[in-house]
């Protein structure tokens, strides 16, 4: 295990720094061992020159989905953009995102595939490969339209698009679920997955509000009728909402989803109230601990203005949640990592005041941006997350950020391990994207 970790540092090492920077013979004193880490990579492919679209803020939040596949008849890319023309895509109630699939053939060409305008949301479109390698492009996403599309007022839109592995002719699988309250605001960025044992598309999304009780809502598309399943599952999630699931599924029509949960900072769940204003705080206090903004006036002159980042919600929590069967609505539940809530003491009237603002630490615990889970062969689950604690009621100090990688029995909730594989007082990175699955002798796509 030490050594797979290390292999996975030393990867990372050689994205950040490059190979020349970093050395050989670094790689392999990191490494402990002998064997050399070599990188090819192929030349720089534009695939924007078969849609001549420039990528729009759009396009993030793309983290837990995924954007490239690879198939024997070739390699397909989604892409993401709100903007065309020089004009931001728009309807009269809703912002419009535009997705477009790529495929790269083996011969390095590219043939624009499929093109399809949807209503905003935080939730874009992930790729995936049947066993009979057809590719299939899916978008979960809340109703944005309302009224406007087929005459609901609210609820989840499943979009899901089958290009044919032999022709790339594309055919589309729609549905509406009306029968769960979004409530506006996006839907935790819902996203699907393939599952193999049952040939089938499992959907799933995060309700919009981030508050308890919250759910996650799923639904199943069998790839053998091409029909959707009448029944939309769901379970009552712990906290607040749980959005940026991963998914693992157990091979016998089984899920293991581990979700990040997000809840407001005025929740129930969490009551940080101080982290979205500046109440407590004088603007000479502000400047004086490095809170401001510089700015110039009419002659040039710098000045400083009273300035502070604020958030609505924060990320406290990486929960899992087991589902035997995904047509059922049956789970169990364990925490993989929670908040050390020591860090933030105080009554809510002590914590506006500057003593508590300048030592209270708020978590930032996440998977979403680099970590990743997989299932091993004993059916333990592993999970590689960033923990991290930050003055988010001061000036953003980070105290805190380290990675680490924990291993849990699915069956009884049991940790196994806890490993740290990166800490930011230890390691000067200048980012770290953890790689659990890469086969041996394989290759990937970056997309960038």
């Amino acid at each position: 295990m030490r050594k797979s970790i290390a292999y996975i540092l030393v990867f990372t090492m050689l994205l950040s720094f490059g190979w020349t920077s970093f050395g050989a013979e670094n790689a392999k004193a990191a490494v402990g061992v002998d064997e050399q880490v070599v990188a090819d990579f192929s030349d720089e492919i534009d695939i924007r020159a078969k849609t001549g679209l420039i990528s729009g803020q759009d396009s993030n939040h793309g983290n837990h989905q995924t954007r490239v596949v690879r198939t024997s008849h070739g390699s397909y890319v989604a892409y993401v953009t709100d903007y065309r023309d020089g004009q931001y895509l728009q309807h009269p109630t809703q912002g419009l995102s535009e997705i477009s699939v790529m495929k790269i053939n083996k011969d390095g060409t590219i043939k624009l595939i499929m093109q399809h305008v949807k209503s905003y949301d935080a939730s874009q479109v992930s790729l995936i490969v049947d066993k009979d390698e057809n590719v299939w492009a899916g978008l979960v996403y809340e109703n944005g339209f309302r009224d406007q599309f087929d005459a609901h007022k609210n609820g989840m839109v499943l979009e899901f698009f089958r290009i044919d592995a032999e022709t790339d002719e594309v055919n589309g699988y729609s549905t509406i679920v009306s029968d769960i309250d979004i409530n506006g605001g996006g839907i935790g960025y819902g996203t699907f997955y393939y599952d193999k044992a049952t040939n089938s598309i499992v959907a799933m999304a995060a309700d919009a509000v981030p508050s308890d009780p919250s759910y996650l809502y799923w639904k199943v598309f069998n790839l053998d009728t091409l029909t959707w399943s009448p029944e939309t599952h769901s379970m009552r999630v712990n906290g607040g909402r749980n959005a940026y699931m991963f998914f693992n599924p157990d091979n016998k029509g089984g899920l293991v989803v581990v979700t990040n949960r997000n809840p407001y900072v005025r929740s129930s769940v969490t009551y940080f109230p101080e982290l979205e204003n500046d109440e407590g705080l004088t603007p000479e206090i502000m400047i004086e601990n490095g809170m401001y903004e510089t700015r110039y006036d009419d002659d040039g002159n710098p000045y400083k203005v009273p300035a502070r980042q604020h958030v609505s919600y924060c990320f406290d929590q990486i929960n899992a949640y087991v589902i035997p069967d995904i047509n059922s609505s049956d789970y169990t539940h364990f925490i993989v990592y929670d908040t050390d809530h020591s860090r933030i003491t105080g009554t809510s009237e002590e914590r506006i005041t500057p003593e508590f603002r300048s030592k209270n630490e708020y978590p930032n615990i996440a998977n979403n941006n680099g970590g990743d889970i997989f299932l091993d062969n004993d059916g333990n689950l592993h999970v590689t997350l960033k923990v991290s604690y930050v003055k988010m009621a001061w000036d953003w100090e980070v105290t805190e950020e380290r990675w680490v990688h924990v291993v849990y029995d699915t069956k009884t909730g049991e940790k196994l391990s806890e490993t740290e594989i990166w800490d930011s007082k230890k390691w000067d990175l200048n980012f770290i994207h953890v790689c659990t699955r890469i086969p041996k002798d394989s290759y990937m796509w970056f997309l960038t």
